[in-house]
């Protein structure tokens, strides 16, 4: 609406200069009324007493306010349309710039929830039981995914998400999905970060609840030695299946939307730190990363050996079907010092079809990232190779770092 009064404001200021230009430079003795009176005569007359104030305000007028000639009105046309194209370049810059920091204030509110969730859980994680940096694997399909996978168990009353069971700890698990929604165009869209949070009750029945009493898994070995054990119990919770779609898509979806912390998050990065600096004095970080030059998620071990250790090794990284490093009640004393959680936001928006994109412009579109190779580029959907080129992903990296007490 705001577009709509400045143009308005501009067509009457320039129909304001052109009229004041006219005046100022027309000259007053060509100023004339039908009768080729000049506004001297008029004056004249009126001051002799011959015409009323009212019959020379009227003549007054005719000599100030004359017709424009068609140089004249080309002139005025030509500075409208110029002052439009002008203001038109403004607003189309000040919508942009909107519209960035409409996009940044929204990443920031999102990376603060975010970030007090996993401070939340990581201030309850409990040395009595476990944590764990892994990758996902889908034991059905013996299927490895390099996306990292963190996992931990924590003390303290635990509510359920969906009834009304509660138990004395739980089990939290962070990492990547896929999103079982389609959108409006049937394609695949961007990868879910989520929280999957599990009640430990053997007692309980809800979806989120895990059939283990808190005392029982602080008892549990660590290898398989017997079963159940705590790395047995890592290998089913880290297969992070989902059903989850965003935008959702019936009420089954509805209900399961408080496991996502943004569905605009196609990468991540989970490292741990034992507090080691490096000779320029920052913390030594290990665990899986993400390398952007190669675009994939990799491995950065503290000990270039755990490729030949499995779990019956007792160290603290070893291969199981990726890398993992797990620690547990039974060396308490070489836990790290923190863990630090990097990911991704979409810096740009879901291709939208009522948008018009400028050359330039990105969208997002089936997970993958877009810029606009013309303008005026309406409702042509990526990737439509006359308007869309597809491009590295545009987003931001953020990070939560929370220490291990």
């Amino acid at each position: 609406m705001w577009e709509v009064a400045v143009f308005l404001a501009v067509i009457v200021g320039c129909g304001y200069l052109v009229i004041w230009l006219r005046r100022k430079y027309h000259p007053k003795s060509h100023r004339a009324v039908p009768g080729n009176w000049t506004i001297e005569q008029i004056e004249g007359i009126y001051k002799a007493g011959q015409i009323s104030d009212q019959e020379f305000k009227v003549l007054r007028r005719q000599v100030l306010s004359p017709g424009f000639t068609l140089i004249e009105l080309i002139v005025s046309v030509s500075i409208m349309v110029i002052m439009i194209l002008i203001f038109g370049t403004i607003i189309g810059q000040t919508q942009k710039v909107v519209s960035g920091s409409q996009a940044t204030m929204r990443s920031n509110n999102t990376v603060r929830a975010i970030a007090h969730v996993i401070r939340t859980d990581l201030r309850k994680l409990t040395k009595s039981g476990f944590l764990c940096i892994t990758h996902k694997y889908d034991n059905s399909t013996n299927t490895y995914y390099p996306t990292p996978v963190l996992i931990f168990a924590t003390a303290g009353l635990t509510q359920s998400k969906t009834d009304s069971v509660t138990g004395l700890g739980g089990v939290s698990v962070y990492g990547h999905c896929d999103n079982s929604s389609t959108g409006d165009s049937g394609n695949p869209l961007a990868a879910i970060f989520l929280r999957q949070s599990w009640v430990l009750n053997p007692m309980g029945t809800g979806a989120d609840i895990w059939p283990i009493d808190l005392a029982v898994l602080q008892t549990l070995p660590r290898t398989h030695v017997t079963d159940p054990n705590i790395n047995d119990l890592v290998n089913r919770l880290r297969e992070l299946t989902g059903n989850l779609s965003v935008p959702p898509e019936n009420l089954s979806d509805i209900a399961n939307l408080w496991q996502v912390l943004s569905s605009e998050s196609d990468k991540i990065s989970i490292m741990w730190t034992d507090g080691t600096t490096d000779a320029g004095g920052n913390l030594n970080w290990y665990g899986i990363d993400y390398d952007n030059a190669a675009d994939i998620n990799i491995d950065r071990p503290k000990d270039g050996d755990w490729t030949t250790r499995d779990i019956t090794s007792g160290e603290i990284e070893f291969d199981n079907n990726g890398y993992r490093a797990l620690w547990t009640r039974h060396n308490q004393n070489n836990w790290p010092k923190a863990i630090k959680i990097k990911f991704e936001l979409n810096g740009a928006l879901v291709w939208d079809n009522s948008t018009t994109y400028n050359t330039g412009d990105y969208a997002v579109r089936g997970g993958n990232y877009y810029r606009s190779i013309q303008k005026d580029n309406t409702n042509h959907e990526p990737p439509n190779a006359t308007w869309w080129e597809k491009v590295k992903s545009q987003g931001m990296w953020y990070e939560v770092i929370a220490s291990v007490n």
